[in-house]
């Protein structure tokens, strides 16, 4: 029987199709497409043995009919991020688990606005899923994500580079009561917590690892303007309100603070940058106004320009002295050595140099007055 134009075309169709579909498995265990209501309209792989019904029998569910209900509000809160970059990466779910139980499973996505605005998901089971990034270096344990030096540098070396610029910005977003809370949940509950949220800051930052752990109850993220900061905000509070035991949870504070900064140097807007950071890590809870950095970014990051500067002329001219602090042994009454004390020609007699040492270390300039220092000594 000789084919028609139409059952041709048809055919080729479903072999393009198929073909797509089976390089999908090159990566992933299971394939789900949901419509724009969030709904299962096709799926395909070993589904029964991840979330307990074969993949005929998923037609038609809802999320939280195969997504584990513990992190219903992280998938919930992944898939709003393909409405505004086009792709979820790196994360890791977990399913609602066959007979073995729920198991983590590594994640990704994308949405596609001319089929629908339908979700095409991928998942794959990995002995691995959840566990490599807390082995990786320079990374906070609990969270997988940057740690603050590591991060500054990161941000520093991307702003002068010209890697990110008038489409970023970076958030500060703060936990006030975190401590309380953590009184309040068990070791696993926070563990969940600290898990989920550097789940979903990593897939809201840009290229999916520009996000850090600041301290406790203290996050940085760049991503791109597009991201929509209120709503993170809400979502990071559902999430304390699902950890914590009470169900009371904790209000979110948060400021963003503009990359590109016109004319500015990209070096000074780094260092802006930076002191920024360096304040919101050091400071105590309750002592920095997000609010007020946010309004006055603009002014901090030309006032940090002149310290910066001024603060390397003195370190280059070696404009300041040492001062030779015996220490005694105490039980000797002898001289054990020297500490070497830094006095700034700039200050008046009896100032303190604590103002300075404390801008120079918030800036990250220490290391160059440390490597001046042992060269005067």
């Amino acid at each position: 029987m000789n084919e028609t134009p139409a059952t041709s075309q048809t055919s080729r169709l479903r072999s393009d199709r198929d073909r797509f579909v089976a390089m999908s498995f090159c990566w992933a265990d299971i394939l789900i497409e949901l419509d724009e209501n969030e709904k299962v309209v096709f799926a395909v792989g070993p589904t029964a043995p991840l979330v307990g019904k074969s993949s005929d029998k998923l037609i038609g569910a809802s999320l939280d009919s195969f997504v584990d209900p513990e992190d219903l509000s992280l998938i919930q809160g992944l898939l709003a991020i393909p409405r505004k970059s086009g792709r979820i990466e790196d994360a890791t779910v977990r399913l609602i688990g066959g007979p073995d139980g729920s198991k983590p499973q590594l994640f990704v996505g994308y949405q596609l606005e001319d089929l629908g605005g339908h979700y095409f998901l991928a998942f794959r089971g990995s002995p691995s899923a959840g566990k490599n990034r807390r082995k990786e270096t320079a990374r906070d344990s609990e969270t997988g994500l940057q740690n603050p030096t590591d991060f500054a540098e990161s941000l520093k070396d991307a702003v002068v580079n010209g890697e990110i610029g008038e489409d970023e910005q970076l958030t500060l977003i703060s936990l006030p009561g975190y401590e309380g809370m953590r009184e309040r949940m068990d070791a696993e509950s926070e563990q969940k917590l600290l898990d989920t949220l550097g789940t979903y800051l990593k897939a809201n930052s840009s290229g999916g690892d520009m996000a850090a752990r600041i301290g406790d109850g203290r996050y940085g993220l760049v991503h791109d303007k597009s991201v929509d900061v209120d709503a993170v905000e809400e979502q990071i509070t559902q999430f304390s309100k699902e950890a914590d035991p009470t169900g009371e949870g904790l209000e979110v504070q948060a400021a963003s603070l503009d990359v590109d900064q016109g004319d500015v140097d990209p070096e000074d807007i780094a260092s802006g940058l930076a002191y920024s950071l360096r304040m919101f890590q050091s400071e105590a809870e309750g002592k920095i106004d997000l609010g007020q950095l946010e309004a006055n970014f603009s002014n901090l990051v030309s006032e940090t320009a002149d310290r910066v500067r001024d603060f390397r002329k003195l370190v280059a001219s070696g404009d300041f002295d040492v001062a030779f602090h015996p220490i005694l042994n105490a039980v000797t009454g002898e001289n054990h050595h020297y500490e070497a004390l830094v006095r700034f020609k700039k200050d008046g007699s009896g100032v303190s140099p604590y103002e300075t040492i404390t801008f120079a270390e918030e800036a990250g300039l220490i290391p160059e007055f440390d490597l001046a220092m042992a060269t005067k000594v």
